[in-house]
């Protein structure tokens, strides 16, 4: 996949290898309108809302990576050190 620009490419590659996650919100839409139960309907919208934290961390990190600082390749180790104390923050707190 040629990336344009780094964030959105990434985004890009993720809502198309995770379609599955939008047809979630979609679900939730069918299950309201069909009067599902509560049950069911909360599940649905759990479901939905844990797809999309995942996302958002996704998205958060690439930005720290492609813009902030890459742990991996940033020659200023605490800068370095602190982006990836960041990303493991936004991994615990979003996923």
């Amino acid at each position: 996949m040629k990336v344009l620009h780094a964030c959105f490419g990434i985004v890009l590659f993720s809502i198309a290898s995770g379609a599955s996650d939008l047809r979630l919100i979609e679900a939730v839409e069918r299950a309201l309108e069909a009067e599902k139960s509560c049950a069911e309907i909360m599940h649905l919208v759990a479901a939905a809302r844990g797809a999309m934290n995942g996302f958002m961390a996704e998205i958060v990190e690439d930005h720290i990576r492609f813009h902030v600082s890459d742990p991996a390749n940033d020659p200023d180790r605490e800068r370095a050190k602190g982006s990836e104390e960041l990303i493991e923050v936004v991994r615990a707190y979003l996923r």
